[in-house]
Parts: structure tokens; C-alpha cells; sequence
């Protein structure tokens, strides 16, 4: 009974964090688009529609590359206990290590062809490659720590990638378009960057 009321305060407490962790960098998210536009000014259109277009590719292969992999590893990391958990988890995280390095290679080599003829867009999606390499661990870490009732953890980390996205994106974006007096393009190269640096 008390270990039932235990797992009960645990997972409302975890639903909490889960809570303002999302809200947080949902917020997060939205404000960096301020600053980033200002600095941009009349290229703010065109630089929104490359990234978008980079994060759409992008998206496809995270979905590629854990497929399914957070919501097993949830619900093995419940059910097992001792080294069958631990054995789980280690083929887990190197599978995670596997899917990442072949989509990762798959977005690099792709990119022209991915592309369309679109030049600008090729450094793009390369800046985003790393990201697609690092996901499907994280997925797997994300996993466990769901597995475990651990949701505090997963919304500090949330918030941590955002606030570190952020604030590479706005830096990156200030120091090429304000001191180097660089490219736009290179602006949305680093941008996207972020979701690695992020990770």
C-alpha cells in the first residue's frame, strides 16, 4: 500500500515537472522568435521558410532513426529489474548508437539530393545531421528515466536544451549578422545547428 501510494505521489509529481517543463520551453520557443526576427529584419521571411524547410527533413528522419524506441524503453525499464534491465538497456543504447550513425550518414550524403536543387538548403540540413546522430540515445535515456518515474529530470533537461538552443541561436545570430556583417543563410546554418548543441 505504501509503495502504491508512493509511485502514485511520484507520478503526480512527475506529471507537475512534465508540465512546467513543457510550458517553459514552449514559451522559450516562441520568445527567441522576437529577437531573431528583428535581427534579421526584411530576411526574416525568407530565413523562417529555409529553416522550416530544413526542419521538416529533419523531423523525418528523428522519426526514422528512434522509431518507436522511448515508449519500449519505458515500459521494459518498468516491467524489468537487476541485469536483465541493465542488459536491456545496454542493447538499447547501442542500437540507439547504430540508428543515429545510419541516419546521421543517410541526412549528410542525402542532402543535395534532399535538396531539390535548393543550394542554400544543403548546409542546412548538414548543420542538422549531429542532431539526428545524439537523438536516439537521448530517446533511449528519456526512456529510461520515464520508465523509472524520474519526469523531474526529463523537464530540468527540457528546459535546459531550450535555454541553451536559444541562446546559441540569438548569439550566433548577433555575431554574424551585427560584427562579421555575414549571411543570412549562415545565420539559419547555425540556427539549426542549435538543436545539436541543445542535445
Amino acid at each position: 500500500m505504501r509503495l502504491k501510494k508512493l509511485s502514485q505521489n511520484q507520478l503526480t509529481n512527475g506529471t507537475a515537472w512534465l508540465a512546467f517543463g513543457n510550458i517553459t520551453s514552449r514559451v522559450l520557443g516562441a520568445l527567441y522568435v522576437i529577437p531573431w526576427t528583428i535581427m534579421l529584419g526584411a530576411l526574416s521571411l525568407q530565413a523562417n521558410t529555409l529553416m522550416g524547410k530544413g526542419y521538416n527533413l529533419y523531423q523525418f528522419f528523428l522519426m526514422l532513426s528512434t522509431a518507436g524506441l522511448p515508449s519500449a524503453v519505458a515500459k521494459f525499464t518498468a516491467r524489468l529489474e537487476g541485469n536483465s534491465k541493465h542488459q536491456f538497456l545496454k542493447n538499447a543504447t547501442r542500437l540507439s548508437w547504430v540508428a543515429g550513425f545510419i541516419c546521421c550518414v543517410a541526412l549528410w550524403s542525402l542532402a543535395p539530393i534532399l535538396s531539390a536543387s535548393d543550394v542554400k538548403l544543403i548546409p542546412v540540413l548538414r548543420s542538422l545531421s549531429l542532431a539526428v546522430l545524439v537523438f536516439p540515445f537521448l530517446s533511449v535515456l528519456r526512456g529510461r528515466l520515464q520508465g523509472e518515474l524520474r519526469m523531474a529530470e526529463i523537464a530540468k533537461s527540457d528546459v535546459i536544451e531550450q535555454v541553451v538552443r536559444v541562446a546559441y541561436m540569438l548569439g550566433s545570430a548577433y555575431v554574424i549578422l551585427q560584427l562579421q556583417h555575414g549571411s543570412w543563410v549562415t545565420v539559419v546554418v547555425h540556427s539549426t545547428f542549435a538543436a545539436s548543441i541543445g542535445a
